[in-house]
C-alpha cells in the first residue's frame, strides 16, 4: 500500500440526515476508522438534532464557530456550547447532537469515527429533541453495535489471514 497525503474527496460528498454536507476522504485500508470533513452553511436556526446507534465520534473544528448542542447525561438535561478553531469534542452512542452556525461563514469540522461511518446512514437517525436514550433506542444501538462487531471481526480475519497484518 502506498503512503500519501489525501485530501476531503469532493466528488463523493454526501448530504447528512441532519443536512451537513460531508466529505469523505479515502483512507484505504482504514477499514474501522472513517475521516469526513462537515461543512457547516450559516443559517438562522440549527441543524436537526441526530444520534448514532453504534459510532464514537470526535469532531474537531477547523474553520469557523459553531454552536453544538448535546444530551448531558451526568446531568441529565441538554448543555449547548461553543466550539472554535481547535477545539474537539466527543460525542458517544445514543447522545443526541445539533449544530449550528450563526456566524457569517461556513464552518468546518473534521469527523473521526469509529466504527467507520457506514456510507448509507444506517448508524444515524434524526430526534425531535435532546434526551436521554428510550429503550427503542437502546435496543437499536444494541443491533448497531452487533453488526460493528461483526464487521470488525471479518476485517481482522482477513488481515489475520493475510498472514501479515493486512499488508
Amino acid at each position: 500500500m502506498s503512503v500519501r497525503a489525501v485530501q476531503a474527496d469532493d466528488a463523493h460528498t454526501v448530504l447528512a440526515p441532519d443536512g451537513i454536507t460531508i466529505v469523505p476522504f479515502a483512507l484505504p485500508g482504514m477499514a474501522q476508522l472513517s475521516i469526513m470533513e462537515g461543512r457547516i452553511p450559516p443559517r438562522p436556526e440549527p441543524f436537526p438534532i441526530h444520534y448514532h446507534g453504534a459510532i464514537e465520534q470526535v469532531t474537531y473544528v477547523l474553520a469557523g464557530e459553531i454552536t453544538v448542542s448535546t444530551w448531558d447525561a451526568t446531568h441529565d438535561a441538554a448543555a449547548t456550547f461553543t466550539a472554535r478553531p481547535g477545539d474537539a469534542f466527543i460525542t458517544l452512542p445514543l447522545q443526541t447532537l445539533s449544530f449550528a452556525n450563526y456566524g457569517p461563514d461556513e464552518a468546518r469540522v473534521l469527523f473521526v469515527c469509529a466504527p467507520a461511518y457506514p456510507p448509507d446512514d444506517s448508524d444515524t437517525r434524526l430526534a425531535g429533541e435532546h434526551r436521554a436514550p428510550t429503550e427503542a433506542d437502546c435496543a437499536w444501538s444494541r443491533e448497531r453495535q452487533e453488526i460493528a462487531l461483526g464487521d470488525f471481526a471479518a476485517n481482522m480475519t482477513k488481515r489475520i489471514s493475510s498472514g501479515c497484518g493486512g499488508r
